[in-house]
């Protein structure tokens, strides 16, 4: 009997598109499943985001969410470097929709994750104390250990990571009360 307290959504809500039988995803069904489980709060995701580059598909999550507390949006960053004031839109947005959860994969979109690239937007997310979620394969130990010591405010989730790693995960997770695994 696992107790969870958050758990990712991944598209669940509203997708339509992808018929399972006997599988519902309206919102109340998917928070009632949940719910059944132990689920106290919900991240929900929209994989199309990083796919569209643009935060109006990561806002699409508020119009299924509503009001419902249950159910934290998690964005996907997108990266506008062409954009005048890219980054203050970029915190306003976040700020506006109460985002918890901000998911980073910059292999889709093909934007460097360099603290030169990426200060501004790093700045954003540790004011605001977010979670960061990261695949394994788009970072590297050097790299962790770096973001995680300038920026003690915002989480990171490591998620993917390989078995021949984990002696050097160890250590950061050892050194940063920041860093998770997922």
């Amino acid at each position: 009997n696992m107790e969870y307290s958050f758990f990712d959504m991944n598209c669940s809500i509203g997708g339509k598109n992808v018929l399972v039988p006997g599988v519902c995803y309206e919102k109340d069904s998917v928070k009632k499943t949940l719910e059944s489980i132990n689920v106290k709060r919900a991240f929900c995701s929209h994989n199309g985001a990083a796919l569209n580059g643009d935060f109006e598909s990561n806002r699409m999550l508020n119009k299924e969410i509503g009001n419902d507390q249950f159910f934290l949006p998690s964005y996907t960053l997108i990266v506008n470097n062409g954009k005048e004031n890219a980054v203050e839109e970029f915190e306003k947005i976040l700020k506006e929709d109460n985002v918890k959860l901000m998911n980073i994969n910059n292999l889709i979109q093909g934007y460097s994750l360099d603290l030169f690239t990426m200060s501004d937007y790093f700045d954003v997310m540790d004011s605001l104390s977010l979670c960061v979620n990261i695949p394994f394969g788009c970072v590297s130990d050097g790299w962790l250990d770096e973001v995680l010591s300038c920026y003690k405010n915002m989480n990171i989730i490591l998620n993917g990571y390989g078995f021949t790693n984990r002696i050097n995960v160890r250590k950061l997770m050892k050194k940063h009360n920041n860093f998770i695994l997922d």
